[in-house]
């Protein structure tokens, strides 16, 4: 039996749209709703989601990275908008969407997915979402305020960031929430 990490790939935040991003979570727990908070040095948009991966495989996933990284330049991107997954009459997730170059981590996704394709992880079946995930909700307990205020942003947060490398991280599950582990980071030339 094969050693197995639970592994993905994502897009570190830089420090500024992290403390953003805290500052609009602190303000939505005064909610007091039922909702399992991302923790802020947690922050990321993943990628592609790898589930357990054989330990022999974590060197292929490195040179597939590497490769996508090899045919892609940096860009700027910008998230604006929160949002809630299934809609926000329905809310299971709490997300920030991102605006300015979706198409462009879409590009990059898809060139991930046929190259991991070849060494044994399924391809997605739904279309790739370019999201960061705040939260997600455990109950309905007081949701109806969450609702309320999610209101004051319906404006375009505008909070900036640069897409200057992409992480293969390990995530080890606790009773206190994921503790993420770098196994790789590859930064753009």
């Amino acid at each position: 039996m094969p050693n197995l990490l639970r592994t993905f790939i994502a897009v570190p935040l830089p420090q500024e749209a992290r403390t953003i991003i805290q500052e609009i979570q602190t303000d939505l727990q005064k909610c007091n709703c039922d909702i399992s908070w991302v923790k802020p040095e947690n922050i990321h948009l993943t990628l592609k989601f790898l589930g357990d991966t054989a330990s022999e495989n974590i060197e292929a996933i490195k040179l597939i990275i590497k490769d996508c990284v090899r045919k892609t330049k940096p860009f700027d991107y910008t998230i604006n908008e929160l949002g809630a997954f299934p809609t926000l009459n329905k809310i299971n997730v709490l997300w920030l969407g991102i605006d300015k170059n979706k198409d462009k981590f879409r590009a990059i996704v898809e060139m991930l997915e046929e190259n991991l394709c070849r060494i044994g992880f399924p391809k997605e079946n739904r279309s790739f979402s370019a999201h960061i995930t705040l939260g997600r909700i455990r109950s309905n307990k007081n949701i109806h305020i969450l609702k309320e205020s999610l209101n004051k942003y319906k404006t375009p947060l505008n909070i900036p960031g640069n897409f200057s490398n992409i992480t293969l991280f390990k995530s080890t599950l606790t009773p206190t929430g994921p503790i993420y582990e770098v196994l790789d980071a590859v930064k753009f030339i």
